[in-house]
Formats: C-alpha cells, sequence, structure tokens
C-alpha cells in the first residue's frame, strides 16, 4: 500500500517578525547592462557596480544572505571574485587578503577556449555585519595571475552579440537578512 509522505515545520523563537520566506527585508536587483572589463591583479579587483546591494540589519545579531548570479564569459582562466562590505565608507574585504590570489570566494570556469558560451557565476556567501547601521555590498573581479590582466564579459559573450555566439543574459544580486534569534 502506498503511504504518501509527510513534513510538518516549525518554527523556534520569537525575532523580530522578519520572515524571509515572505519577503521582508529582502533587497535585490537586476544588472543586463551588456559590457567587458579589463580585470587587474589589485585587491579587490573592479567593482561590479551594477550588482551593489545596500540592506539595514534590523538586528546587530542578524546574518546576511547575499548570492550574486553572474551571467559572465571569462576570456581567460585565473579571475576569481571577491565580496566587500561597506559600512562606514570604506570598503572592507569579507575574506581578507594580502595577495592577488587569497581570498578568492568564486572562480569561474575556463574551458581553454575563446568561443565558449557564457554561464551563470553563482556567488553565496554570508555576513555577519554586526550593526544596524546599512551594509552595502559590493562584488569584484580580479586577476589571481600576478603579471598579467584578464579579460571579463558580463551579460554578453567573449564575441560580440550576433557574431559566432549570439548568447546575451542578466545578472542578479540578492541579500537576505536573517536574525539569529528568528
Amino acid at each position: 500500500e502506498f503511504v504518501p509522505p509527510t513534513l510538518e515545520i516549525r518554527s523556534i523563537g520569537d525575532g523580530p517578525g522578519i520572515v524571509p520566506s515572505t519577503g521582508m527585508n529582502v533587497v535585490k536587483t537586476t544588472y543586463s547592462t551588456q559590457t567587458n572589463f579589463t580585470v587587474p591583479t589589485s585587491i579587490p579587483g573592479i567593482n561590479i557596480s551594477g550588482l551593489n546591494l545596500t540592506i539595514k540589519p534590523t538586528a546587530t545579531d542578524s546574518v546576511i544572505e547575499i548570492k550574486f548570479n553572474l551571467f559572465a564569459e571569462a576570456d581567460e582562466p585565473n579571475i576569481c571574485f571577491r565580496i566587500t562590505r561597506n559600512i562606514d565608507g570604506t570598503d572592507v574585504l569579507v575574506v581578507p587578503a594580502s595577495n592577488e590570489w587569497e581570498g578568492a570566494i568564486q572562480v569561474p570556469y575556463h574551458d581553454g577556449q575563446a568561443n565558449n558560451t557564457p554561464g551563470v557565476y553563482p556567488i553565496v556567501w554570508y555576513d555577519e555585519p554586526n550593526t544596524t547601521s546599512a551594509v552595502t555590498y559590493k562584488l569584484w573581479a580580479g586577476s589571481s595571475w600576478s603579471s598579467d590582466t584578464k579579460d571579463l564579459y558580463v551579460n554578453r559573450t567573449y564575441t560580440l552579440p550576433g557574431q559566432a555566439h549570439h548568447e546575451t543574459g542578466v545578472s542578479t544580486a540578492i541579500a537576505i537578512e536573517y536574525p539569529k534569534t528568528a
């Protein structure tokens, strides 16, 4: 005899009323500009400013989930992504790095071909800013190879749309607050 599965979900705690699944205190953005960047070896790199997010946490004990879905193509390997938080006007890496090959949160796949199809690079991080002030999160692209800059094509292919490859796309970003007491 077939018995359908059941699932019971219980919520524990009395947090400040933030229920992320209902869309409260969620900040998101969509970036569709087709562009390319010359990615430097400097830290943190070059800001993909169309994906900057600013969220104002409601509690100092909140965890902020930051998700970027970057539609892009890397012309070369050795590109890495970093995230900064800015609370008081200064960008601070969420993962400290003193060299260009440190602190990478994600590295795009590259198959060695100049005629790749773009992919969506999922970049996820959880941060505890310990503040109720506005926090701006920024995504940066940098070269982890100290002797050379790299090229990154955002929302488009390595070749221009309409040439050998046609794909263009949209990149997105979202920040969601999860108070620890919720």
